[in-house]
């Protein structure tokens, strides 16, 4: 039995990737009788942190302390509070570290892991490409540059010409920290072999100390939290004609997942199909007014907001559609594993990781990005397939997601952790 540390910076019931990453991580941890800690940071809702704390605890014996500091993402501010949460981050590793045989990092603040003392294994997991792009451009550079990074941090943030000596400096000693704080960890998990090329060109870091395991998804407990909804009808909830199509999006709305394209690209089809199609659009973020705003004027767009994870999953299982249109390099997006599970058709933007989880043709269509036109045709295509073309789709994604089975996937990062220690 191994006490594993997985520190994390945000944890359900916080939305993201990475929160059902380290959720689904940890309990497939505890079901192998590890003792597993999780040490994050609270969520807007303590109420919340409370009940699934104390349900972790009671059910898989997973304890979890909030005790990390709250991300912002207020400017120059932001700043400072990444330096102090990297601080926290290798000081806690530094009074805690007696207590575990491995700590496993998830997140962005990998900065100052150099400094950690401890001689226990550290692993760090990479969910996207931000240590080696700080300010996660739309185009990322082929080559960094401290010059580079000043002009495209003053490009989104023109009040920072005002410190301008302070962010030369800090973009002068960022990468160069980060290079050897992740060299100085055990293993770097990339998600993607898109991340992993990426680190690995940009950060100059030895392939060796690279390694790719893509995000998982935890496919029993996605079956029986479907098998609790199976009286729940999203038609009838909805007002939905039982032959109308929907299409789904479940994710952050914001300008880098194209949601604004993929309304866009609805008001177009919406004009050829009629009223017998519907797009359910799930999620918080801040591009939610203006979407809102961009919709008034489209009939059959529903936003659905925040929804139990059991009301999501059947509102996917019982859609025909599921779209993800990014305009960033997603790393490996959890929705589109949990959408392939359920069997559904997919639409996705040709960047980042998506193409080694998509094949086009046989798990649906890659479109390129911002390109409303694609996005609209590949939607009208898929809408009218037959029903033998949708059938073997739906078949086809159905195997490739137990290659993303959390039953298959885990034994590969345990096998990271004892060959660490």
């Amino acid at each position: 039995m191994l006490r594993i540390l997985i520190l994390t910076d945000s944890f359900l019931p916080s939305l993201g990737g990475v929160e059902r990453h380290t959720y689904t991580l940890s309990r497939y941890l505890s079901k192998l009788s590890h003792e597993v800690h999780i040490v994050t940071s609270p969520s807007k809702n303590p109420v919340l942190d409370f009940q699934l704390d104390n349900d972790l605890e009671t059910l898989y014996k997973i304890k979890v302390f909030r005790v990390l500091p709250t991300a912002t993402r207020l400017p120059i501010y932001s700043t400072a509070k990444y330096l102090f949460y990297c601080y926290n981050l290798v000081k806690y590793i530094n009074r805690h570290e007696n207590n575990y045989d491995i700590i496993h990092y998830h997140g962005t603040h990998q900065l100052f892991l150099r400094f950690v003392k401890n001689k226990k294994p550290i692993i760090t997991s990479i969910h996207g490409i931000f240590p080696a792009c700080i300010l996660q451009s739309l185009k990322p550079c082929e080559k960094l540059s401290t010059a580079k990074c000043v002009l495209c941090d003053l490009r989104n943030n023109p009040e920072h010409i005002f410190f301008l000596p302070a962010t030369t400096f800090y973009y002068s000693f960022y990468y160069r920290f980060m290079r050897e704080s992740l060299r100085s960890v055990n293993k770097v998990i990339c998600v993607s072999e898109y991340v992993k090329k990426y680190i690995e060109k940009h950060l100059n870091l030895s392939n060796s100390n690279l390694v790719t395991i893509h995000n998982f998804i935890d496919i029993e407990e996605i079956n029986q939290t479907l098998s609790s909804m199976i009286d729940f009808d999203i038609r009838m909830h909805l007002n939905i004609a039982n032959d109308a199509k929907i299409i789904t999006y479940f994710g952050r709305l914001s300008f880098e997942k194209g949601v604004d394209l993929l309304v866009k690209a609805f008001a177009k089809i919406h004009e050829k199909v009629g009223g017998n199609v519907y797009l359910l659009i799930g999620g918080h973020g801040p591009q939610k007014a203006q979407l809102e705003s961009m919709t008034k004027t489209i009939r059959n767009i529903i936003f659905t907001g925040y929804v139990p994870r059991k009301i999501q999953l059947a509102i996917m299982a019982q859609s025909n559609v599921f779209v993800h249109p990014a305009r960033y390099p997603d790393a490996c997006p959890t929705t589109i594993l949990e959408a392939m599970a359920l069997g559904l058709p997919i639409i996705a933007s040709k960047v980042g990781g998506i193409p080694e989880l998509v094949a086009e043709g046989k798990s649906g269509i890659l479109i390129n990005p911002n390109n409303v036109h694609e996005l609209s045709d590949a939607m009208l295509e898929l809408l009218s397939s037959n029903e033998e073309r949708i059938r073997d789709i739906s078949l086809f994604n159905k195997r490739v997601a137990h290659r993303f089975d959390i039953e298959y996937i885990g034994d590969k990062i345990v096998q990271i952790y004892k060959k660490a220690l």
